[in-house]
């Protein structure tokens, strides 16, 4: 509020929320003229004590939240200071959500540039599959790409090789892997099982001439990574490298914060 002495003209400024409901009075600091003051009071906000300006003019103070460049969440929405002052953890939430759900565009047929696929280091796959001919295939299309290929003839040994060693990366598996002793369920079961920080290094696909190749839903709803048709392993690179760069943009905020690196 900006009251100005009728005798000297000495503009003061007054803090509204600090002063009393009824009529007061005000000494003026430079001649000490005595000024009543009634309400109602100008509603506008001001800070800093009574005391006559420095300046020709006295320019209005604002608060933090004009001032405060308005955040951007991850989905491209603007969040405003003052929701980010009032609810914190709530907006945070909000971006990190926001991030997460963000949809990926999945090229036809997996028409990747070979210039960005994920192919920064060599990757161990442990391949579980119940035919020759499926493996031969495998063999043939990865073999050339930068991933070490294990050939596994039992679930126990998966299993066990799991359990004591980091190094396996990708798990291609098929449901008819030693059908017999339920070789398959075993091991998706022993996958299920993992702690979270396991299960984030760990890249699953399943392989059957039923799915559909890169049916999101359909693997999540079986528990893995990935899936890809028995009939189309010539899309086998392509698939991985797609699912794998998709694999990243989910955990990115995990390999951030813990500062590891991308799967």
């Amino acid at each position: 509020m900006i009251l100005t002495c009728p005798k000297c003209s000495t503009r003061l400024k007054l803090e509204t929320t600090a002063l009393p409901t009824g009529t007061f009075n005000v000494s003026c600091p430079k001649c000490q003229n005595l000024i009543s003051v009634s309400p109602p009071f100008s509603p506008v906000e001001r800070t800093g004590p009574l005391s006559p300006p420095t300046g020709p003019s006295a320019p209005a103070t604002t608060t933090a939240a004009a001032t405060a460049p308005a955040a951007v969440s991850a989905a491209g929405e603007t969040v405003a200071p003052d929701k980010l002052e009032q609810d914190p953890i709530r907006t945070l939430v909000t971006m990190l959500t926001a991030a997460l759900s963000k949809p990926t565009t999945m090229p036809s047929a997996f028409k990747i540039n070979p210039g960005q696929e994920e192919q920064t280091r060599r990757r161990t796959v442990m391949v579980c599959l119940s035919g020759a001919e499926d493996s031969a295939q495998v063999q043939a299309m990865l073999g050339h790409h930068d991933y070490d290929l294990l050939f596994i003839e039992s679930a126990e040994y998966a299993i066990e090789l799991l359990q004591i060693s980091n190094k396996v990366d990708i798990v291609l598996l098929s449901p008819e892997f030693q059908v017999d002793n339920q070789g398959s369920t075993a091991i998706l079961r022993f996958l299920s099982s993992l702690g979270p920080e396991r299960r984030r290094r760990l890249f699953v696909v399943l392989t059957s001439p039923n799915c559909r190749t890169a049916d999101i839903r359909a693997a999540f709803i079986q528990g893995v990574n990935l899936l890809v048709n028995s009939h189309e392993f010539q899309m086998l690179p392509l698939a991985l490298s797609k699912g794998i760069q998709d694999f990243n943009y989910l955990y990115r905020a995990f390999h951030e914060a813990s500062g590891a690196n991308p799967f």
